[in-house]
């Protein structure tokens, strides 16, 4: 069936927002009142109209807060001259609505309502959603209204919106005083006064409860110091007595025995001001409780710490003696091999124990580095590189040979179950190059450290004679290499050989996350 509307009414893209400024002001189908009625009698005298309305547009109908000359009290929106006008950033005004593609086939205009002539003032929010409109009607068509005419139309609707804002206003006030409210009786807050002259008090009822007394069974100072405890009155009394005196304003926490046998702590804070006195009294029984606790726990982690303290102190007294001990057995093996190495007569066998004794060095120098330090569980493994291929080049390079290393180190630390593979990877790589890189000639052995990020990254490397074609990790007569390999696997890495001159190995494995990625030892 074709509308009978020329065109369909407009929605705003902020439809849902609109709704919801509007339905916050809890205004509609409530009842009349005079402010706005008023305003609309007002805006009819001043366009001589004989209908006036403020029209609040919902989501499916419009309804009038305030009319006259209209005994509607509302109507749809689809037939609304202001669900048109409260989207106009003007006052929207038709001065025939017959001459109107708008509005020319609206039951309102051909029906019995006969509306001709429309001016209608948007109302909107501080944010400028428009709610409605503040109108004039005429059933007769009329000319345009002159600009004074509709400044004091639009002046009208801008006092309707002031008069709407105020409704959330009052709102909020009444909700925080509610709120506050609320607060004070779970707060246990009372207040009190006393007159200088007469001596008598003032108790709200919170006061009084906090006393364990029925409200208003009257007070006075000889009372109020009869309720305290024996112990309490004197320190009490001469703050009360203090500010009464010198003016100074006091806050003192004392407690409170209460008839029924119960005790209470206060804060009670004191001030005095055109000859009496004033003040508040707070319940506090749950922090002093609170704070109570807090010092035994305190007391206690305190005993707690001393002898934690005590224990790793004897821990570390401990560990640094293990690591000594175990630093002094591995070099007695060392010795042990050196010694019977002299005694081999065959070369190759002594060669094989002057590599075990170089591998049983390398362990020793870890756990000596650890005893020395403060922190008993990481060693700088860059001083370590260091040390480790200076004493493999004292012990390795024969004379006649120009054979030199290189060592660029980061300084990292790294824990025992990590330093220990390593250091004898090192050992194995570096000990390799030095015996075989450089047969004949002079070369340089170059040992590199590095962080990546979350991983560190050991490399040796030479530019001498490189490995065999075809050669394989596990090839046999070859120990140390795959000891190498072995060990990096305990790291969760392998060891890696790289492409070019020379020869050049590494191995790259996952730092420990609770150590720091660079580091001194403390």
């Amino acid at each position: 069936m074709e509308s009978t509307l020329a065109v369909p009414y407009p929605v705003p893209p902020n439809e849902q927002e609109r709704l919801a400024a509007l339905y916050a002001l809890d205004i509609l189908d409530t009842e009349a009142e005079p402010s706005f009625d008023r305003i609309v009698n007002m805006a009819a005298r001043l366009l001589n109209a004989p209908i006036a309305t403020v029209s609040l547009v919902d989501r499916d109908r419009q309804w009038f807060k305030a009319r006259c000359g209209v005994e509607a009290q509302e109507t749809a929106r689809d037939v609304s001259f202001c669900a048109h006008a409260m989207l106009d950033s003007e006052t929207m005004v038709v001065c025939d609505a017959t001459k109107d593609v708008r509005f020319h086939r609206n039951p309102l205009v051909t029906g019995e309502a006969s509306i001709r002539f429309y001016a209608g003032a948007p109302l909107r929010t501080r944010s400028g959603l428009g709610l409605g409109s503040l109108c004039v009607i005429d059933t007769v068509a009329r000319e345009r209204p002159s600009a004074a005419q509709l400044q004091n139309l639009e002046d009208l609707a801008y006092l309707v919106s002031q008069q709407m804002e105020l409704r959330i206003t009052e709102k909020a006030r009444r909700a925080n005083e509610a709120r506050l409210n609320e607060a004070q009786r779970i707060a246990h807050v009372g207040h009190w006064e006393w007159d200088l002259e007469t001596k008598r008090g003032l108790w709200s009822d919170e006061t009084y409860r906090l006393f364990g007394l029925p409200p208003q069974s009257g007070i006075d100072l000889e009372r109020f110091q009869s309720l305290l405890p024996p112990d309490e009155r004197e320190r009490v009394w001469q703050a009360v007595s203090n500010c009464m005196e010198t003016g100074e304003p006091y806050a003192i926490t004392y407690r409170i025995a209460r008839p029924n046998g119960s005790v209470i702590f206060v804060e009670a804070r004191g001030r005095r001001e055109r000859g009496k006195m004033a003040g508040t009294l707070l319940d506090v029984t749950a922090r002093v409780q609170a704070d109570t606790l807090l010092r035994q726990s305190k007391a206690m982690v305190e005993a707690r710490t001393e002898q934690l303290t005590r224990l790793l102190t004897e821990k570390d007294i401990l560990l640094k003696e293990v690591h000594h001990r175990v630093k002094n057995n591995l070099e007695i093996i060392s010795s042990l091999l050196r010694m019977e190495g002299e005694k081999l007569p065959e070369p190759a066998a002594a060669a094989a124990l002057a590599d075990s004794r170089r591998r049983v060095l390398s362990m020793a120098m870890i756990h000596e580095q650890l005893y020395g330090n403060q922190q008993m569980n990481a060693i700088d493994f860059g001083e370590y590189a260091r040390t480790l291929v200076n004493e493999i080049f004292c012990s390795c390079c024969r004379e006649g040979r120009n054979v030199t290393s290189r060592v660029e180190a980061a300084s990292v630390l790294l824990r025992i179950d990590q330093a220990l593979p390593l250091g004898l990877i090192l050992n194995e790589l570096v000990t390799n190059a030095v015996k075989h890189a450089y047969p004949i000639g002079s070369g340089e052995v170059l040992v590199e450290l590095k962080e990546l990020a979350t991983e560190v990254c050991l490399s040796v490397s030479d530019q001498g004679a490189g490995m065999p074609p075809h050669w394989e990790l596990n090839s046999k007569g070859s120990l140390g290499l795959p000891i190498a390999d072995m060990l990096a696997k305990q790291l969760g890495s392998k060891l890696t050989m790289g492409s070019g001159p020379g020869t050049r190995f590494s191995v790259t494995f996952q730092r420990q996350p609770d150590l720091p990625l660079v580091s001194g030892l403390p």
